[in-house]
């Protein structure tokens, strides 16, 4: 039987006609992902990794013109990609949705412009949440136990966001009285 590669794969079966795909990671272990937009090529639709490790990865290719970015999941010995974009109209949900818990940093570069909500919770634990809005979602930075007084926790994941702790501060002098 041959191995066949992620490139040999695409040839084959003409990934274009499918929505998903599955692969056998190692015996009884099969591996379910989508398939999505590889931008002509320029990036894998999956590739072998650690098998210990489930993260998320930024690829980027640039070719002076265009900067064109590729996120892969690693789960179970595969990394497959589950977006790839140039701008922020072509994200899909579950890129936006990464992007945002580990990639706060990328809309900032692709010209995405932030706004900033503060919500207190009205049921124990009273809390502030603190969120930001891309596209038309809401994610939560972080959430603040004591507006007062905040934890060096609570500044680390703000300040993660594009000028996440001047917003903050700016909605904390309009609706409440001593700001960070």
């Amino acid at each position: 039987m041959r191995n066949y590669s992620s490139k040999d794969i695409g040839a084959i079966t003409r990934l274009k006609s499918y929505d998903r795909m599955v692969i056998r990671t190692k015996p009884g272990v099969y591996a379910e992902f989508p398939i999505v937009d590889n931008k002509n090529g320029l990036f894998r639709a999956w590739f072998r990794c650690n098998e210990g490790i489930t993260a998320y990865e930024l690829q980027t290719a640039d070719d002076g013109e265009i900067t064109c970015y590729g996120i892969y999941k690693h789960e179970d010995g595969i990394a497959y990609l589950i977006n790839s974009f140039s701008n922020i109209n072509e994200v899909n949900a579950d890129g936006l949705s990464v992007i945002m818990a580990h990639f706060p940093y990328l809309p900032d570069k692709l010209g995405v412009s932030f706004k900033y909500t503060l919500m207190m919770n009205t049921d124990p634990p009273y809390n502030f949440e603190f969120y930001v809005r891309v596209k038309k979602g809401f994610y939560l930075v972080s959430k603040i136990s004591d507006i007062n007084n905040m934890s060096k926790v609570e500044k680390v994941n703000i300040n993660k966001f594009p000028n996440a702790m001047i917003s903050l501060n700016t909605l904390l002098s309009k609706n409440y009285a001593p700001t960070l």
